[in-house]
């Protein structure tokens, strides 16, 4: 889960400098991705305050938007013959539509974890709330 502040499972303000530490990270997404896969096979999962078949849609509608506008700013602003700002347009717009999809999806994983955090598991929380995997070895998982 990448966000743009950063991952939600690193807490800036712990005093604690972690760096890049890939293996944590990917415990802590690990231990997610099964919570949400175990609540959703129970019933018990909070719905999030955004949809996920959105989500879904923003991930390739935002920059293929973005295109469009591209398109659509060169034929009217540029000359054809300024290929290379015509690139450079073309880049700069989907890149935005890009970020304004992942920061939609950034909202909805924030919104999915908050409302479900006080149903998850003891350590998965403290582990959220740390960003420290190591609180993970005691989950008994149901498989």
């Amino acid at each position: 889960m990448r966000t743009v502040f950063g991952s939600p499972f690193y807490n800036l303000n712990s005093g604690r400098k972690f760096g890049n530490d890939k293996e944590n990270r990917e415990k802590l997404q690990d231990a997610w991705q099964r919570y949400v896969k175990q609540a959703k096979s129970d019933g018990t999962l909070a719905p999030s305050q955004f949809s996920e078949r959105r989500v879904k849609v923003f991930r390739w509608l935002g920059p293929l938007t973005g295109l469009a506008f591209a398109k659509f700013f060169t034929d009217a602003y540029c000359s054809p013959r300024f290929v290379y700002l015509r690139l450079i347009l073309a880049t700069t717009f989907t890149l935005a539509g890009y970020k304004y999809a992942t920061s939609y999806e950034d909202k909805y994983n924030f919104s999915l974890i908050l409302r479900n955090f006080k149903h998850m598991p003891l350590e998965l929380q403290k582990a959220i709330d740390d960003g420290d995997a190591r609180y993970l070895h005691k989950i008994n998982w149901k498989e």
